[in-house]
C-alpha cells in the first residue's frame, strides 16, 4: 500500500521543522507522495528543489492561504499549484508574516478591549505601538501572550462558559473559538487581513491548481452546517482526513464529498515533533492515509510534480 500526506508546514510558516526535517521524516515513513502546504507562502519550495534527492516520493507543490467565510477564518489548501506564479500573487493579495502579526497583534487587543477585557495599560499601548517589545513577529503568535495577559486578570473569566476553560484553554482554541467567532463575546473581526474565498479559490485556481477546504471540524461548533454553503463557492474538494480527526468526522466528510461530487485529499498538518504532537506526520489520528483516497483527481497533475 501507498501512503500520502497533503498537508504540512515548515519553518517557513508556523511551523518548527526545517525542510530538511520534513523530507528526512517523509523518507522515514516511506511516503509515496508528500507535500509542504505553509500558510500564505510557497518560500519553503526553492529549499526543497535543492534538496528534493532526500525524498524518493512524489512531492506535489502545495500552498495554504488564509481566509475569512461568514465571518470566520478559515483555510484554504491549493495543490498542483505553479509556485512562481503562486508566490507573486501571494506578494499581492497578503501581508508578509511579521506584518500580519503585528497588525493583528492591534487588531486584536482593540477587539477584547471594545467587549470589556481588563488587560494592564502597559501591554495594551506595546500590542497597539511596539508588539515586538511584548513578542518577536517573526517567529511567535500574538495570541499567545494576548490569551496569557487575559489569564492574569481573573475578571477576564466572564467570557467564558467556566473558570476552567478559561485558565486551560490554549491559543488555538482560543483563536477557533472566540477571536474569530462571530458569535463570540471576544469576536476579532480578521476579513482586513485577507483576500475573499473568491480570490482565494480564483488565486489557486490561475496557478492550475485544485482548491480543499481545509479541516472543517477544527473550526468553530458551527462550522460544519456551513459545508454546503462553502462548497457552493466552487471548491474543488475537502480535506477528509486530517491529523485530528476522528473516526465518524472522516465518515462524514468523506460522505459529503461523494454526496456533492467533489474530490477528496489528506494530510496530517504536522508542524514539527514538538509542536502539535496529535498531528503526526503520515498520519490521521493513528490511521495512515492511504493513496486511493486521493486516485480520482491525482492523476491530473502528473506534470506538477517536483
Amino acid at each position: 500500500m501507498e501512503h500520502i500526506d497533503l498537508h504540512s508546514h515548515t519553518v517557513y510558516s508556523d511551523g518548527t521543522s526545517t525542510v530538511e526535517n520534513s523530507l528526512a521524516c517523509a523518507e522515514a515513513l516511506g511516503l509515496s507522495m508528500f507535500s509542504v502546504t505553509d500558510h500564505n507562502t510557497v518560500g519553503a519550495y526553492s529549499e526543497i528543489i535543492e534538496k528534493r534527492s532526500m525524498f524518493s516520493g512524489k512531492i506535489l507543490p502545495g500552498v495554504e492561504l488564509s481566509t475569512v467565510f461568514e465571518g470566520e477564518v478559515i483555510e484554504i489548501l491549493g495543490y498542483g499549484i505553479d509556485v512562481y506564479a503562486m508566490d507573486k500573487l501571494i506578494k499581492s493579495n497578503y501581508l508578509s508574516f511579521y506584518d500580519k502579526q503585528v497588525k493583528e497583534a492591534k487588531l486584536d487587543t482593540l477587539a477584547v478591549l471594545e467587549h470589556g477585557a481588563v488587560l494592564d495599560d502597559w501591554f495594551v499601548t506595546a500590542m497597539l505601538e511596539h508588539p515586538e517589545s511584548v513578542f518577536d513577529p517573526n517567529h511567535k503568535s500574538n495570541r499567545e501572550y494576548l490569551l496569557a495577559e487575559m489569564k492574569r486578570h481573573p475578571e477576564n473569566a466572564r467570557f467564558f462558559p467556566s473558570e476552567e476553560e478559561f485558565y486551560s484553554i490554549d491559543r488555538h482554541r482560543f483563536s477557533r473559538d472566540y477571536l474569530f467567532n462571530s458569535k463570540s463575546t471576544l469576536y476579532s473581526d480578521q476579513s482586513s487581513l485577507s483576500p475573499s474565498v473568491d480570490t482565494v479559490i480564483r488565486m489557486i485556481h490561475d496557478c492550475g491548481g485544485f482548491a480543499f477546504l481545509a479541516h472543517a471540524f477544527v473550526y468553530s461548533a458551527e462550522f460544519p452546517s456551513k459545508l454546503g454553503r462553502v462548497a457552493d463557492l466552487g471548491l474543488d474538494g475537502m480535506e477528509c482526513f486530517y491529523g485530528t480527526f476522528t473516526p465518524a468526522q472522516k465518515e462524514y466528510m468523506s460522505s459529503f464529498c461523494e454526496k456533492r461530487g467533489i474530490y477528496k485529499s489528506g494530510g496530517s498538518d504536522f508542524h514539527g515533533l514538538d509542536m502539535r504532537p496529535m498531528n503526526l506526520m503520515g498520519s490521521s489520528a493513528g490511521e495512515r492515509i492511504d493513496i486511493s483516497l486521493v486516485s480520482e483527481w491525482i492523476s491530473l497533475f502528473n506534470d506538477r510534480f517536483i
